[in-house]
């Protein structure tokens, strides 16, 4: 099926990839292998950031060779719940 411009130009790179999360619930490795698939899949033009915690950035550097230039991994980060804004930038700084 064929998409309109209008369409495509509404939902281009609307839709984050958060296959760590319910209901997949998947390991980073799963999920980052999911991902590589789905940006070299014909519908990747509506595919946005891999949503990743901030904390899973050097587990994840592991797993980067399902990428390259032309399918590259563009990411979502998630930082640390916290009750304040404060309270984030001194998370931030701990990690």
């Amino acid at each position: 099926m064929a998409v309109s411009i209008a369409l495509r130009t509404l939902l281009n790179q609307s839709i984050d990839y958060a296959g760590m999360f319910p209901p997949c619930n998947l390991g980073l490795e799963a999920a980052l292998k999911n991902h590589a698939e789905y940006v070299r899949s014909a519908d990747s033009w509506m595919l946005g950031g891999f949503v990743l915690p901030i904390e899973q950035f050097d587990a994840a550097k592991q797993l980067l060779s399902e990428f390259d230039p032309l399918h590259t991994l563009r990411v979502a980060a998630l930082g640390p719940k916290t009750a304040t804004a404060d309270a984030f930038l001194d998370a931030l700084d701990d990690i």
